[in-house]
This record gives structure tokens, sequence and C-alpha cells, in this order.
């Protein structure tokens, strides 16, 4: 696997109506993980809208492995959320389930985990946060995070935090006092900026404010697009878009990554639509955009070494 590739995420599966109802069906994962090899990805990142992939059974991950290999893919990563590890009456839950996704994302050769402290919706909303309000919580996510961590890398793999709108994650500062916690060796930030457009309040700080503040910490990164819209009554709108035309410059957010230092892969994701062409249209944008900012840079993209 290639340094800075761009991976499909299986969250673009279960956003497909016609697939989604057959994601726990393990005879129709082949044919499945086969629709993102079709439209030109040539990794995937297996996100837990698809599958629990912390609670999945060893047979499951080796017809998965299977899946992989047959559709000519790698696995960049995995995805999992609802590990709240600043949250005292849950920390010991999500800890077991950080430890159930290590040996499942090394079963599975993929280089990264990505963790998000926020739970998976319910049908039709976003349920509320429970949201961090010292440095308490920080330290003890980074003390909780630590172990997991030296954990992972004994398997060869970097773990890395998703960003979130609603929740601890929701902005750089606690990211960056979470790292410092636990280590900046030991952990890294995944950014995922779009998903801070989305809330109808105020923003706690513009996309390009909160990647240049995380741009050195970056290891791992979910990709999409939208546009953020003000509403003449209050507040604001958000309407998913193609990663070109949306408020997110990523032309300039990937300059950024690469000068920072960042070689890890990026994994697209789109709700709405069609969510398979919407992203096969934003690997190729940014394929060639990457393209472009190593040649500039005079970067040299070379092959992903893992375990």
């Amino acid at each position: 696997m290639k340094e800075l590739v761009v991976a499909g995420s299986t969250g673009l599966l279960f956003a497909c109506a016609a697939i989604r109802e057959q994601r726990h069906d393990p005879r129709t994962w082949n044919a499945q993980l086969r629709l993102l090899a079709d439209q030109g990805f040539t990794a995937v990142d297996f996100s837990e809208l698809w599958l629990p992939m912390a609670d999945l059974s060893a047979g499951d991950v080796e017809r998965l492995a299977d899946g992989v290999a047959a559709a000519g893919l790698d696995v960049a990563g995995v995805s999992i959320v609802d590990v709240p590890l600043a949250c005292p009456d849950k920390q010991a839950e999500a800890i077991a389930k950080v430890c159930r996704a290590i040996r499942v994302t090394s079963r599975l050769g993929a280089p990264f985990l990505s963790l998000g402290f926020h739970a998976l919706p319910a049908p039709g909303m976003w349920p509320p946060q429970w949201q961090a309000s010292d440095d308490d919580e920080f330290e003890r996510a980074g003390r909780n995070l630590a172990p997991l961590a030296a954990e992972a890398r004994g398997e060869g793999i970097e773990l890395t935090m998703e960003m979130f709108e609603r929740g601890v994650l929701d902005r750089s500062a606690n990211l960056l006092a979470i790292i410092a916690a636990c280590g900046a060796e030991r952990v890294g930030a995944n950014p995922d900026l779009a998903n801070l457009l989305r809330p109808p309040w105020p923003l706690v700080e513009e996309w390009d404010q909160t990647f240049a503040a995380l741009a050195p910490h970056v290891n791992y990164w979910h990709v999409k697009n939208g546009m953020r819209i003000a509403l003449p009554e209050g507040g604001a709108a958000y309407q998913p878009t193609d990663m070109q035309s949306g408020t997110i410059d990523y032309r300039s957010a990937v300059h950024e990554a690469v000068r920072a230092g960042f070689r890890g892969p990026l994994a697209i994701e789109h709700y709405g639509g069609d969510a398979i062409t919407h992203a096969a249209r934003g690997r190729a944008y940014l394929t060639t955009i990457i393209e472009e900012v190593c040649a500039y840079e005079g970067v040299e993209i070379k092959e992903f070494r893992t375990k």
C-alpha cells in the first residue's frame, strides 16, 4: 500500500440502502468490497457503520480478509466509535472495546485504528453526546490511551482520534490536551473536518484553524465535504457536497498536511445521494491533488510499510 493512498470507507456501502440490509450476511461481503474496487479504490477503511468491527468473530475476520484479498484491496485502517475514554462511567467498557478492535485490526493487517469517542446515531437522529468540561477528563483519556497505544504499537498499529461535532473531540484544543496527556508519540489526530461543519450552532473554530493546530499530529484522515449555509432566521444548515465543492479547501489542506509530515491514508466518506459515485469522483480529485502537491513539495510517495 502506498503512502497517502485514498481509501474508500465501508460507510459508503452503508449509505446505499440496497446494500445496507445485506451487510450482516458474510456471503455478500466479497461483492460489496468489489464495488469499491470497481470504482478505482485500492484500499479500504472499515467503518462500524457497516459492521461492528470490534465484535467480529475470528471466522468473520477471516472471511472479511478473504474478501479484501479477492477484491484486490489493501486495508488502510479500521474505524470504531462509541469508545468514550474520557468518561469515568464508561471508560472500562471503552477500554475493553478498543482492545478487541486492536486484535481485529491486527488480524486484518491494517496499520491504523481510528477511535471515535461519540456513539453511533439512532435511526433518524444524532443523540446528545457526553461533553468533557475540565482538564481531569483530558488527563483520564490520556491515561487510558497510553497503554492502549503501546499495545497497538506492539502489533504494528497506530491509534488516532476522530473529531466529531458533539462531544469531547469537537475542537483542536481538546485533542491537543489529550495527546499531551497521552504522549505525542503514542496517538495521533484524525481531523474529520466536515463533521465540525454540521451543527446548527456557531462554530467553535473555522476548519482551517482546526487543521492548522492539528496538522503536525495527523496520522489518519477521514475526508468528506459539505456546504455550511447561514440561515436568515439564525443558525446554519449543512448540505453534503462533492470533495471539491464544499466549504473545506482540500487542495490547501493537503498542502499543509504534507508539509507537516503527513504520509498516512485518507479515507473518503459521503452521506447523501449516490455516495459510492460521489466518493469515486472524490478519489480521482484527491489523487490528482496529492500527486501535484508531492511534486511541488519534492515529496516521493513510497510504499507504506506495515507490520
